[in-house]
């Protein structure tokens, strides 16, 4: 009986992290690939790397995701630089969103 129970324990919370974590999965593999629009150019790797390219600005590092926010860490001459967006997926596209900024809606080229 204690074992019937606990087994039943363990499903509903097993099922329940799968019900939780699976949007944010699909939306992680989802963000994977090159992004353009805006004269603006994001690949984003499955080994967490990601190379930006804006004008004359070109730089890469580290990314993640967590739900509906992006980040990309990476550095100017030697400083450690972080920049976190919130983000929606629809379709092709990916539209960036920083406080007090104009949204930045990219088109998936892969």
């Amino acid at each position: 009986m204690i074992i019937k129970k606990n087994y039943n324990i363990i499903s509903v919370l097993l099922g329940a992290s799968l019900l939780l974590s699976s949007p944010f999965a699909i939306a992680a593999d989802e963000l994977v690939g090159t992004w353009k629009g805006a004269g603006i150019s994001l690949k984003i790797d499955a080994n967490k790397q990601y190379q930006y390219k804006m004008k004359l600005l070109n730089v890469g590092g580290k990314w993640s995701a967590t739900k509906d926010k992006l980040t990309l860490n990476y550095s100017i001459l030697g400083i450690a630089k972080v920049k976190k967006s919130s983000f929606s997926l629809k379709g092709n596209k990916l539209t960036l969103k920083r406080k007090d900024k104009e949204s930045i809606t990219l088109t998936k080229q892969n």
